[in-house]
């Protein structure tokens, strides 16, 4: 069966993504999430993300072919609890779009710092900051 992208991709032309991979450390980072669900009850969800779609899949149903994956892990570390704080609080996107952080009270925000940087204290102390990213590339060919 032909493929519908046809009209972007000529037989043969490649499509390339990738989706969002296991988070094997994700416990690692599961003071934050308590700590965020805290102070800001009903923006941060409990339970873990939903699984990946079956990628493999939807491009079969696609028409493509000579599908392939890569698992991809790049750990990007952080020096310590101090810069940690200046990511979430400057640089992060949910943080900075929602606001979270100025959105509190006075009180509540000092709080929610000092707490963080507690727990980001403990978790260095423990092996280390780190963003570990985890992403699935996969490669396929139009028909």
């Amino acid at each position: 069966m032909p493929s519908p992208y046809g009209r972007v991709l000529r037989p043969g032309g490649t499509v390339a993504l990738s989706v969002p991979g296991p988070f094997p450390y994700a416990a690692r980072w599961q003071w934050l999430v308590d700590l965020a669900q805290e102070f800001y009850p009903g923006v941060v969800r409990p339970g873990p993300a939903s699984p990946p779609p079956d990628v493999a899949h939807l491009l079969t149903d696609a028409g493509f072919a000579s599908i392939s994956r890569k698992a991809i892990v790049h750990r990007q570390p952080v020096r310590d609890a101090t810069a940690l704080w200046d990511l979430f609080n400057s640089r992060l996107p949910t943080a900075v779009s929602s606001g979270w952080i100025s959105q509190l009270p006075p009180e509540a925000a000092a709080e929610f710092h000092r707490r963080f940087l507690i727990g980001a204290d403990q978790m260095h102390a423990l092996g280390g900051i780190a963003f570990d990213r985890y992403l699935v590339l996969h490669r396929a060919l139009v028909r």
